[in-house]
């Protein structure tokens, strides 16, 4: 479930899921424009993991879980009329090409062509 106040969000949700994970035992990873780098990847090494953010899918592992980012449904709707132009990226998870998890309760995933593509390996500390 997505929670502002409560720092949990997509991407959070997205990463417990995949981590098999409940998502009040995943940080708030976006507290400034460093996110990627230093708290999901911090967090990520002290697990074992590394992550790959790529503009194209490249692997075609069919049993990989993978973090999925584009734009959301909801950047213009009702629910975020407050926003107005403001464009909200939305993350949810795929396997196979095919979306598995939407932690947003509309469950629409993203819209049109993803923006980024965002998974985990394991990496050797």
């Amino acid at each position: 479930m997505l929670r502002i106040n409560g720092k949990n969000t997509c991407l959070t949700d997205c990463v417990a899921y995949i981590f098999n994970l409940s998502s009040e035992d995943v940080p708030f990873f976006i507290k400034n424009k460093f996110w990627l780098s230093k708290s999901l990847n911090g967090w990520l090494k002290k697990r074992g993991y590394g992550y790959e953010l790529t503009e194209e899918k490249k692997n075609n592992n069919k049993r990989e879980k993978y973090i999925v980012l584009g734009k959301s449904p909801r950047s213009h709707s009702k629910l975020n009329s407050k926003y107005d132009r403001r464009i909200l990226t939305h993350a949810v998870v795929y396997r196979n090409g095919k979306m598995i998890f939407d932690p947003a309760p509309i469950k629409k995933g993203i819209i049109g062509k993803p923006n980024f593509y965002l998974s985990f390996k394991k990496i050797n500390i």
